[in-house]
C-alpha cells in the first residue's frame, strides 16, 4: 500500500451511520512498516446494530465506512494526539485509519468520529441535506498494540426525523423545527431544544418529505416534547405551529421519527396561541390576549357621593385565555398555573386608587377570581367601586405573568377617546377610576389623583412609595409584592412582574429594562416618531401607548392655557372655552376658585410615551407638566415612575 495514500486528509463526512460486517484483516508486512515509518494503525469496527434512515441505500445515507472519513486520537488525559485517516477497508463496517504519528506501544487512547458537538442550533442550506451531527467514539479505552490495535465504536448521538407532508399548508414554508423538552438536555451545552433552520425553506406538500438533524440522548419517558415548526403560509404572518408528543427515549444510534402526514393548525398544542398581532417587536412571548383588562363593578355600587351609573361597554366579569404566545423557547404550559393577588400588608389586594384609600387597600373578598384548571381564568368585580388589582400566574415556583384589571368607577365616568387633531386618545390615564370632579370631592381627594404609574416599558404598574407607603426605601414591607433592589437579570425582570425595581444606588445603576438592547422597542416605538404596539404595551385591547407625536401636536397646538394657576388643560382662545378638560393628566393639584390648579411646589410630573430614543440610551420621550405649562421632553430618564395615557389602535390589538 502506498504510504503517501495513508496521509491524505479529506473532510469529515458527517452523515456516517454504519453496518457490521467481517472485519477486513491487514497484512502483518504492512503493519510492521507502518509502525516503522512513524504510523500508528487502529482497527475500527462500526456498532453491530445498523441505524436506518428510510430506505439504505437512498443517496445522502452512508451505512458502512467510506473513503475520506477521519477519527480524532486523545490521550487517557483528553489531550488530542492528531488525526487518523481511512487507509483500507471503505464500504465496509471495519476499517484501518492511520495516524501519523508513532505512539507508543501500552498508551491507552480515546477514538471520536463525526462530531464532538450536539449545537442547539444545526443550519442546513436544503432539507434534502440528510446529514447530522454524528458522534461515535470507541467503546472505552483503546490499548496501542505493535500492529493495528482493536476498536469497537458505539454511537453516542441520537437521530431525529421528521417526516411531514401537508395539503392544507400545500405551498407555505417551512423555515425552522424545534425539539423541545423542558428540563431535558438535548444539546452538548445542556439546552432543553435543538433547533434545525433551513436557509433554503421547505415547500410543503400533500408528498411527504424529511428533515434531519441531531440530538444527545435522553429519557424522555413521561414528558411533554414538542416539535415546533416555524411557518410562512402563502399568505399573511409567519407563525409557530408547536406539536406536542408523550415522551419516549432517545437512544444512541437510533433514530426516532416523527410522523406527520397531515401538518394543519389543528394540530397545535392545546397551551400555545400560534396567532397574535402584538408580537411584532421584542420581547416575543406573553400569556393572554393583553396585559390589562377593563372591568367594573354591576351591583349598584359606587364611589361615596356619587351616583350609581355604569359604563354599559364595560363588563363587570373578564374571561382571559392564558395561552403562551410568542417565542416558543421562552414559554412554558401554563396548564396547573397557580394564581394569587399582588397584596401588601396583611393580605390586603394593591391597588393604584385614589389617595386615602391606597393604604388600606382593597378587600380582597370584593374580587374574585376562578380558574378552569386548563387555560382560562376569570376575574370578576363582586362590589368593588374602586382599585386596580394584578393578579400574578405562577407555576413551579416562577411567575409567568401578572394582569391588571382597571377598574373604572361606575359614577357616570365613560371610557373613551377624544379628537386631539389627527389622533384619538384615550380620555383618562390607565388605571385612572374617574373623571368626575364630584367624585373627587365627595371623596375629599382633590389634592392628589392616583393612577398606576409604570417604570418605562414595563407592562404591569409599580409602586410608588408617596403613595403607598410600603417601608420601600428599607425593604421591609409586607405581602407578595418585592423590591428587587437592581440592577437586575432580564429574567428576574419578567419573574418579578409587580414589583419595583430599585436601584442600589439611585441615580448611577440603571435596571436592564431601561438600556438593554432587547427591550428598547418595548412599548412598540424606537427612533421612530410613531409606532406599533408591542407586547409589553400596558395599555387595553384597542388602545396603545400614546406616539410621541401626539405629545408634540399638543404642545404646539394653538392652545394656551386658561390661566397659569389653572389646572393644566388647554384653552381653545376660539370659542373659549376650556379645551379637552376631560384630559385630566396625571398631576399633583388642589382645589381653589372651584377648579383643579397645579400645586407648583411639586414641580415637574411626566406621562410616558411609547418612544425610546434607542438601544442602549436611558431616556424616553414625555409629555412634561408644570405649574404654569405644559411641554414636551424628548429625554426623561426610563427608570422614572410615571404614568401613561393610551391611543387608539387602529388595529385593535
Amino acid at each position: 500500500m502506498d504510504t503517501k495514500m495513508k496521509r491524505i486528509i479529506i473532510a469529515a463526512c458527517l452523515a456516517a451511520l454504519s453496518a457490521c460486517t467481517a472485519a477486513l484483516p491487514e497484512k502483518a508486512g504492512e503493519q510492521s512498516e507502518a509502525r516503522l515509518s512513524g504510523e500508528t494503525l487502529f482497527s475500527c469496527t462500526m456498532p453491530k446494530t445498523r441505524v436506518t434512515l428510510g430506505d439504505k441505500n437512498s443517496e445522502g445515507y452512508k451505512l458502512f465506512w467510506e473513503k475520506g472519513d477521519e477519527l480524532m486520537v486523545y490521550d487517557e488525559a483528553g489531550a488530542t494526539l492528531g488525526t487518523a485517516v481511512l487507509v483500507s477497508g471503505q464500504g465496509s463496517s471495519t476499517a484501518t485509519f492511520s495516524i501519523p504519528k508513532a505512539i507508543e506501544k501500552g498508551t491507552k487512547v480515546r477514538l471520536v468520529y463525526g462530531s464532538t458537538n450536539v449545537a442547539e442550533e444545526q443550519s442546513k442550506i436544503y432539507h434534502t441535506d440528510y446529514s447530522f451531527a454524528t458522534m461515535a467514539e470507541s467503546d472505552g479505552l483503546v490499548t496501542v498494540q505493535e500492529g493495528a490495535s482493536d476498536a469497537v465504536f458505539k454511537y453516542k448521538t441520537s437521530v431525529i426525523r421528521v417526516n411531514v407532508a401537508s395539503s392544507e399548508l400545500a405551498g407555505a414554508k417551512i423555515a425552522s423545527v424545534i425539539l423541545r423538552c423542558e428540563g431535558a438536555e438535548l444539546s452538548s451545552s445542556g439546552k432543553d431544544y435543538v433547533r434545525l433552520t433551513l436557509q433554503d425553506s421547505l415547500v410543503l406538500s400533500s408528498t411527504p418529505q424529511q428533515l434531519v438533524f441531531s440530538a444527545l440522548p435522553a429519557d424522555l419517558t413521561g414528558k411533554e416534547v414538542l416539535l415546533a415548526f416555524r411557518v410562512k403560509p402563502t399568505s399573511g404572518s409567519g407563525f409557530n405551529l408547536p406539536i406536542s408528543y408523550n415522551g419516549r427515549a432517545l437512544q444512541a444510534g437510533t433514530v426516532n421519527s416523527f410522523e406527520i402526514p397531515a401538518l394543519s393548525e389543528d394540530l397545535c398544542s392545546p397551551w400555545y396561541e400560534p396567532h397574535d398581532i402584538r408580537m411584532k417587536e421584542v420581547p416575543t412571548f406573553a400569556y393572554g390576549e393583553a396585559n390589562t383588562f377593563l372591568i367594573q363593578c354591576k351591583n349598584g355600587e359606587t364611589y361615596k357621593g356619587a351616583k350609581y351609573d355604569p359604563d354599559p361597554d364595560i363588563p363587570g366579569s373578564v374571561a382571559i385565555s392564558i395561552k403562551a404566545r410568542g417565542d416558543i423557547l421562552k414559554v412554558t404550559n401554563p396548564k396547573g398555573a397557580t394564581f394569587e393577588w399582588g397584596t401588601f400588608g396583611e393580605g390586603k389586594i394593591y391597588t393604584m386608587r385614589t389617595i386615602g384609600y391606597a393604604e388600606s387597600g382593597v378587600d380582597p373578598t370584593k374580587y374574585s377570581f376562578s380558574y378552569d384548571g386548563n387555560y382560562t381564568v376569570t376575574v370578576t368585580n363582586d362590589a368593588a367601586f374602586a382599585g386596580t388589582p394584578i393578579l400574578v400566574m405562577k407555576k413551579g415556583g416562577k411567575t409567568l405573568w401578572a394582569w391588571s384589571f382597571w377598574n373604572v368607577a361606575a359614577d357616570g365616568t365613560r371610557f373613551g377617546s377624544v379628537k386631539i387633531g389627527d389622533y384619538n386618545v384615550a380620555n383618562m390615564d390607565i388605571g385612572q377610576a374617574t373623571t368626575q370632579y364630584a367624585t373627587w370631592a365627595a371623596n375629599a381627594d382633590p389634592v392628589q389623583r392616583t393612577v398606576h404609574r409604570y417604570q418605562y416599558g414595563r407592562p404591569w404598574p409599580v409602586f410608588y412609595n408617596q403613595v403607598v407607603t410600603l417601608h420601600f426605601p428599607d425593604n421591609t414591607q409586607e405581602g407578595n409584592i418585592p423590591v428587587i433592589w437592581g440592577p437586575v437579570t432580564l429574567e428576574e425582570f419578567m419573574q418579578n412582574p409587580v414589583g419595583i425595581i430599585a436601584n442600589k444606588t439611585p441615580g448611577t445603576e440603571l435596571s436592564p429594562y431601561c438600556s438593554d438592547n432587547s427591550l428598547a422597542k418595548a412599548w412598540g416605538a424606537c427612533g421612530n416618531e410613531t409606532g406599533i404596539k408591542a407586547v409589553f404595551d400596558p395599555c387595553p385591547k384597542g388602545y396603545r401607548v400614546c406616539d410621541r407625536a401626539v405629545y408634540q401636536y399638543l404642545v404646539g397646538a394653538n392652545k394656551s392655557f386658561e390661566t397659569n394657576a389653572n389646572y393644566p388643560g388647554f384653552y381653545d382662545i376660539a370659542s373659549g372655552s376650556l379645551f379637552l378638560r376631560c384630559l385630566y393628566f396625571f398631576a399633583r393639584t388642589k382645589e381653589a376658585a372651584g377648579k383643579l390648579q397645579m400645586d407648583g411646589a411639586t414641580g415637574t410630573t411626566i406621562t410616558w410615551s411609547n418612544f425610546s430614543a434607542g438601544p442602549n440610551t436611558n431616556s424616553a420621550s414625555a409629555l412634561v407638566l408644570k405649574p404654569s405649562e405644559v411641554a414636551f421632553s424628548a429625554a426623561q430618564q426610563k427608570a422614572v415612575c410615571a404614568p401613561v395615557r393610551c391611543m387608539v389602535d387602529e388595529l385593535n390589538r
